[in-house]
């Protein structure tokens, strides 16, 4: 905490918690509303956990007891059957919006989301009244790391993804996404022929550029962030014909392990030379 106390001071911000709110790309004033509306209705929260303790017939609600429906979809998902999977876990997850999640992460190359290097990373939870939980996608900054990984990189090492990719209604679910990210990250401005997310790109960079070159802690010379910024613009022109090459391979069906991205490196090659 005191090194990043020094850090503020160093780079003039007015108030420590400031950064985390330009991290979140939220306004000060609506945290503050935020967290005033919720200290109000704390007694809300006491009624609840007691009316459930009340219900389980305990003193003292546990851990334990507070993460009981968690246990449950964790366990759905690891030991149901093959072929009740879909609809045992179905009562936990949506499982087409979840596949629809990972397709995003997919087509951005999250390295460290939903099958991340590191793990199952970087989401919230929520679950609805209903009972279904719902995934919500945090801190991605491990977005747009290698324009050439495949599709399909580390599906195989996390339990819910492996299982449902062996269900072809959600693997269709999953590759439809995928499509539908192309289109919108290609997507043409009325004056603008560039992609959304190359403009999208350029736009973030040229807003920041002025602060991180006057930024006097700054690690990085603001060629190497320039430079970087330069990595991320071909990453947005060249990764939609990469996904789409890999779609169709999966389309037409590809043997157990075979990687799609292996019949589609040349498309990276043609993409760059028709970039401007």
């Amino acid at each position: 905490m005191q090194d990043h106390r020094i850090e503020c001071e160093m780079r003039r911000v007015p108030d420590a918690v400031l950064p985390t709110h330009l991290d979140n790309e939220v306004r000060p004033e609506t945290v503050d509303a935020m967290m005033d509306a919720t200290e109000r209705r704390y007694h809300l929260a006491r009624r609840y956990f007691r009316s459930k303790a009340r219900l389980l017939g305990v003193e003292r609600l546990k851990n334990t007891d507070l993460y009981a429906p968690l246990e449950e979809m964790i366990r759905t998902i690891n030991e149901s059957a093959d072929d009740d999977f879909a609809a045992a876990v179905g009562k936990h997850l949506d499982l087409n919006l979840f596949m629809k999640y990972l397709a995003v992460e997919s087509f951005m190359d999250e390295s460290d989301g939903i099958v991340g290097a590191e793990g199952m990373n970087n989401f919230d939870l929520y679950r609805f009244r209903n009972g279904l939980s719902q995934f919500l996608p945090k801190d991605k900054d491990g977005s747009l790391a290698s324009l050439d990984d495949s599709i399909t990189v580390r599906l195989d090492t996390n339990v819910l993804v492996r299982r449902a990719m062996k269900v072809p209604a959600l693997r269709e679910a999953y590759l439809s996404a995928l499509r539908q990210c192309i289109a919108l990250a290609g997507e043409p401005a009325p004056d603008d022929q560039r992609g959304w997310l190359e403009r999208e790109v350029e736009r973030q960079t040229t807003l920041v550029t002025p602060a991180i070159a006057d930024d006097p802690v700054f690690p990085y010379s603001i060629d190497d962030f320039l430079g970087t910024a330069d990595l991320l613009i071909v990453f947005a022109q060249r990764r939609g014909a990469f996904v789409d090459c890999q779609v169709a391979q999966m389309e037409q069906g590809l043997e157990e392990g075979e990687d799609p991205a292996a019949a589609c490196r040349g498309v990276i090659e043609l993409a760059s030379r028709r970039s401007p």
